[in-house]
């Protein structure tokens, strides 16, 4: 599958940011110029064309754009940059209680790999560090398992430390599967993102994909 944009490795997490910061701009200004188009169209077919709204993006990229992405669907975009924002505070959040550490793998806008969480960072003592992010907006429930296979991965990844980074929306659901699966945290807060330190690590009992009552 092809990355809107690329993962990164082997990098200093304050240049990450800075790459993140970068693709974050190029992302907002082009869709928001999208958006813009939307005033020419009929009303009458407003959300048709909504719908169907392809953000195009100029040659001139940042570094890690994806070489084939060209236009994307306006909707999965708006996904991706709230993900992105979270991602960003994630960094951000680690910078300044870490220091600038080493990033192992940091994967922006598409689902990590097999083995590896969307940003691991490595502190100079050796540390990894997994962090796992979503901007998911229900409250109640983990609809499409996001938030339950998020926990499923940190809790397999072998990581000295472990992170899950959620929206103010979803941060009581993932109390709710912590107390559920009897894992201890430390609750952090970075602007609008929280951040939650797994404690004490038990393999989830709650069926992957299955709904919060």
């Amino acid at each position: 599958m092809a990355h809107l944009i690329e993962p990164m490795r082997g990098i200093r997490a304050g240049e990450c940011l800075l790459e993140l910061r970068e693709c974050h701009k190029f992302m907002v200004e082009h869709t928001d110029a999208c958006i813009g188009s939307l005033r020419d169209c009929d009303p009458g077919c407003w959300g048709v064309a909504l719908k169907r709204l392809m953000v195009s993006f100029p040659t001139a990229r940042p570094r890690l754009w994806g070489s084939d992405m060209e236009e994307h669907r306006f909707s999965e975009i708006i996904n991706q940059c709230a993900g992105l924002e979270r991602l960003i505070h994630a960094v951000e959040w680690a910078l300044d209680e870490l220091g600038d550490c080493v990033v192992e793998v940091c994967h922006p806008t598409t689902s990590s790999g097999a083995d590896e969480c969307d940003l691991t960072l490595c502190t100079g003592s050796n540390e990894r560090l997994g962090f796992e992010v979503s901007d998911t907006v229900s409250t109640t429930r983990d609809n499409n398992g996001k938030v339950q296979g998020d926990i499923q991965r940190l809790t397999d990844a072998t990581l000295s430390r472990r992170f899950l980074v959620v929206s103010s929306d979803s941060s009581r659901l993932a109390d709710r599967i912590f107390k559920k699966q009897k894992i201890s945290y430390r609750h952090h807060t970075y602007e609008s993102t929280h951040i939650f330190e797994l404690l004490v690590v038990a393999q989830p009992t709650a069926i992957f994909g299955a709904t919060e009552a």
